[in-house]
């Protein structure tokens, strides 16, 4: 069975590219001076309802306007998922937030510049996905005392809980549009709507962040896509358990668990759904946190090796860096190790990612007295890298990637080492 493993894959591959460039959207000067937001989350979730509409400026949906209509129509779909009902406002240029009292403030303006990038039905997608983000947060209002959603340290657990359950809906969404399913067209169903699976994951980047949020404390991009990926294989599976309840045919029940077989932390039958969500928010945000610390420390023992001259760095390059390629090429003059993390979707995944690689050899390289070069922009601008030289300019370390069309974009992690010979 691969229906599971086939959605790991598909959501590992390219979408559309999305301009967040800002919408223009007339405010009257007493909305402008009511948009001030607020300084802290503390203060906006102790704040009561109508001083929240107040602050961000809120006004209500309209009728007539199209924007507003797309919004309007997906509502109900998000609501009736949640068992849940909530009052849907603008805040325009506040980003999106959810508060236990107020409601759900979406920003018109990210979601006006998403539109025109799309077409129609993608934008659809784009609006249930974020309404099911906020959604969530709702239904986190219901299921956890407000005390524990302010704590800091627990944020980033939570903001994935929310992209998890925004997952699991648009999963909903998707196989409830498709035709009736069954064991065999199940995974072919999936197939063909690989795209609009795709599309929800990427929105992880998309979702706006209020003003008055800690960036820190929100997970990071690639974590979010983590979140969102996850809450779709979730979802898929409890789809399947749906059917099964509604037909008890043996062959749903064979599907159900061969996928919990290959991975147990799968939804089951009887799963508490916010529980389960709430443990693999934990699982993934504590391995994405030792992801990064564990490649540092690998790349940290490979700059260590030069020291022991080329045996010693080619030793320590043979065993690469988790979570990502690596490959050693050279010759008498010259080894090199090479790394390749693949990105999926977007241009802006693969600029973060080459961030913080640049990061991490930074923190690496410069207390070792190399130095950092300016980064080049090379091919008309398609190629970007930074290299760093050691002290006696035999090593480089460069990180780069180059801009393509396709669905896969690599970032490359090059190590060279050159003999004395």
């Amino acid at each position: 069975m691969q229906s599971v493993r086939c959605l790991a894959d598909w959501t590992r591959r390219s979408v559309l590219l999305t301009s967040l460039a800002g919408y223009g959207v007339g405010l009257s000067p007493e909305a402008m001076q009511a948009q001030r937001g607020f300084a802290s989350r503390d203060q906006f979730f102790a704040a009561d309802s109508a001083t929240v509409r107040l602050k961000l400026g809120a006004t209500p949906l309209a009728d007539s306007i199209a924007l507003d209509s797309v919004v309007r129509a997906a509502i109900p779909i998000v609501s009736a998922f949640f068992k849940l009902s909530a009052d849907v406002f603008w805040a325009d240029g506040q980003g999106s937030s959810a508060h236990p009292t107020a409601g759900i403030a979406l920003d018109r303006s990210r979601l006006g510049s998403m539109r025109e990038e799309m077409e129609a039905t993608e934008f659809s997608n784009v609006v249930l996905f974020i309404l099911g983000h906020e959604f969530a947060h709702m239904g986190q209002f219901r299921h956890y005392p407000l005390s524990r959603l302010r704590t800091s340290d627990r944020r980033r657990l939570f903001e994935c809980q929310a992209d998890l359950w925004a997952g699991v809906m648009t999963m909903h969404v998707i196989t409830d549009s498709s035709p009736k399913a069954t064991p065999d067209t199940s995974q072919k169903g999936l197939e063909q709507d690989f795209f609009r699976i795709e599309q929800a994951a990427a929105l992880a980047y998309q979702i706006g962040t209020p003003s008055w949020e800690e960036l820190s404390e929100h997970p990071p991009p690639l974590m979010r896509e983590e979140c969102v990926v996850r809450g779709l294989e979730g979802g898929l599976v409890l789809r399947w358990i749906h059917y099964y309840d509604e037909s008890h045919a043996a062959s749903w029940a064979s599907l159900i668990a061969a996928a919990r077989s290959k991975d147990p932390r799968l939804p089951g039958p009887s799963s508490d759904e916010w529980a389960l969500t709430e443990a693999e928010a934990t699982a993934i945000v504590d391995s994405r946190s030792r992801t990064a610390s564990s490649q540092r420390d690998a790349l940290d023992r490979v700059v260590a090796s030069i020291d022991s001259g080329m045996n010693g760095f080619v030793n320590e390059a043979a065993k690469g860096l988790p979570f990502v390629h690596c490959s050693t090429t050279g010759d008498r003059t010259a080894i090199s190790m090479t790394c390749k993390d693949s990105i999926p979707f977007s241009p802006r995944m693969q600029v973060d990612e080459y961030n913080r690689l640049r990061e991490m050899a930074r923190t690496v390289t410069i207390p070792r007295g190399w130095s950092e070069q300016s980064e080049q922009l090379l091919d008309a601008g398609r190629w970007t890298g930074t290299s760093f030289l050691s002290p006696d300019r035999r090593t480089s370390l460069t990180i780069h990637y180059r801009k393509v069309a396709n669905r896969r974009r690599d970032v490359f992690l090059t190590m060279t080492v050159k003999s004395r010979i």
